[in-house]
């Protein structure tokens, strides 16, 4: 019992603090569009933007995997993973459509760490306030590198991609792995939260002349005169 409680102080808590960093979070074990759409069999899995696991962990308690790459550019996030899979692999790196190192925006709440610089940052320094993000060099690689050096010719069930606008350019960077994918859940803005960044329309068009629908949208979070900036988006790609 007391663990019970423990567990849902936990969540209470954390639920508190990301929607403070504005920052969707859900409950559930497993992702309902997940569970609604995906056949219930062990998975082949890449997550781009791993953060600590906590998603991946939801995914593997669910399907299981047959093999999953999770990938994250931060220093020392694969420490704090804690999956009870031993086909895991971890790729410290960030994505997109070129391989390169590139300066990565790193906050003091890693969550909202990007390759791109937040919006609010732009206003922040014009007004000459300060704000904790520590800029760091990480190395960059593609989607299609990612698959080349884990997958042999393999379907991957699931694509995860949670990167705080830079959703787009790690699709482009898998020109040949893309064909191989059957589902993917991406982190969507309705609005460029971060300088550069594409927003869902662009992403949409992208996936549709790639072969893939949308199958489900799941509301994020919403502004301050409620309207609608950020969600989750499951597509699957076209059977033949």
């Amino acid at each position: 019992m007391l663990a019970k409680i423990k567990h849902s102080v936990s969540l209470f808590l954390k639920e508190k603090v990301l929607k403070h960093y504005l920052i969707p979070f859900s409950r559930t074990e497993c992702e309902p569009a997940l569970v609604k759409f995906l056949p219930k069999k062990k998975i082949t899995y890449i997550d781009v933007g791993s953060s600590t696991g906590e998603f991946a962990n939801s995914v593997q308690k669910y399907f299981g995997f047959r093999k999953a790459v999770l990938i994250d550019p931060i220093p020392n996030l694969e420490k704090k993973i804690k999956i009870d899979s031993a086909k895991i692999r971890f790729e410290q790196c960030a994505l997109s459509n070129k391989e390169k190192t590139q300066n990565f925006y790193l906050h003091k709440f890693h969550y909202s760490s990007s390759l791109l610089k937040n919006q609010e940052e732009e206003i922040l320094k014009k007004q000459k306030l300060r704000k904790k993000v520590l800029t760091i060099k990480v190395k960059v690689k593609t989607l299609d590198k990612i698959y080349d050096n884990n997958f042999q010719n393999e379907k991957i069930d699931l694509l995860k991609i949670d990167v705080q606008g830079n959703e787009l350019k790690v699709l482009q960077g898998a020109k040949k792995s893309l064909q191989k994918i059957n589902y993917i859940f991406l982190e969507i803005s309705f609005l460029r939260l971060y300088k550069k960044s594409a927003t869902f329309f662009e992403i949409d068009k992208y996936l549709k002349t790639k072969g893939f629908y949308l199958l489900s949208i799941h509301e994020g979070y919403r502004g301050p005169h409620q309207e609608l900036l950020q969600g989750d988006a499951l597509y699957k790609r076209k059977e033949n």
